[in-house]
């Protein structure tokens, strides 16, 4: 069930109002590996409680965080 939330339009509404936001601040760094993430690579937006598990977090703010996308895939479905 989780995984179905990211094709919604309220999920990519809310990825691309955090990824502005994120971009807005001075520096993107990535919550995994700590390293920047530079202007015009993809950020990818981790869920720190996967959606496997709670997708009742899907749209919490509270959990999601940017990531490099290949520390994203590394971590997988789960937590830090």
């Amino acid at each position: 069930m989780g995984h179905q939330i990211l094709s919604t339009a309220a999920w990519k509404a809310f990825r691309a109002g955090l990824i502005a936001e994120w971009r807005a601040a001075p520096e993107v760094r990535c919550h995994l590996c700590l390293r920047s993430i530079p202007v015009g690579q993809t950020i990818s937006v981790d869920h720190l409680l996967p959606l496997s598990r709670r997708p009742d977090l899907a749209f919490d703010r509270r959990n999601v965080l940017p990531s490099h996308i290949r520390c994203n895939s590394a971590k997988k479905d789960r937590t830090r």
